[in-house]
């Protein structure tokens, strides 16, 4: 009797599971909408832990750290992965008129603001300038050879970080209030 209850009750569940297949079809739009929600959770879980990783690049860099510490660790795939992904990422597109671009809203700047600026500001906004232009140069280059992958990057790098040696560009030319509020690294 035990038997015939239980085969009653998979029998009764087995009915109920394929009545709810039955009566929930999913539209595109809904599968779209699910597809969007579930990208939308990676996107940020992505952005959080490159978060991370740029806020412990920043403590090794503030801590004196030398440039061996700042590479992956060659034991974790993970890490591995992800600097293989962001060395990909630097060469996949041209990001040379992005920040072309950016040099040239400094001749704007310096036309409009020039004259207001000390001589020793307008110097280091025209080197700022000038090392833009010199980084978007390097980035227009056509990829280079596996073999010439690391070379190329330590060039960029060192680019990026002479830039940095000029100090920060002038405030009203890149107001934070103007940069998206979603942006997880602004």
């Amino acid at each position: 009797m035990a038997e015939k209850k239980d085969v009653d009750d998979l029998a009764k569940l087995l009915d109920e599971t394929i009545g709810e297949f039955e009566r929930r079809k999913v539209t595109d739009d809904e599968l779209d909408e699910i597809m969007t929600e579930h990208d939308r959770t990676a996107i940020q879980k992505s952005a959080q832990e490159f978060d991370v990783m740029l806020g412990k690049l920043s403590e090794q860099l503030q801590s004196g750290g030398n440039d061996s510490d700042l590479l992956p660790d060659v034991d974790d795939p993970a890490m591995m992965d992800l600097f293989s992904t962001m060395k990909d990422a630097f060469f996949s597109q041209d990001m040379s008129p992005m920040i072309r671009a950016t040099a040239d809203k400094y001749d704007g700047y310096l036309a409009e603001k020039g004259s207001a600026l000390s001589a020793e500001q307008r110097e280091t906004y025209e080197k700022q300038r000038d090392q833009l232009k010199t980084i978007a140069a390097e980035y227009a280059k056509p990829e280079p050879d596996p073999a010439e992958m690391d070379n190329r990057l330590n060039e960029i790098k060192r680019l990026w970080e002479k830039l940095q040696e000029y100090g920060d560009p002038p405030a009203d030319l890149f107001p934070v209030d103007s940069m998206n509020a979603d942006c997880t690294i602004c």
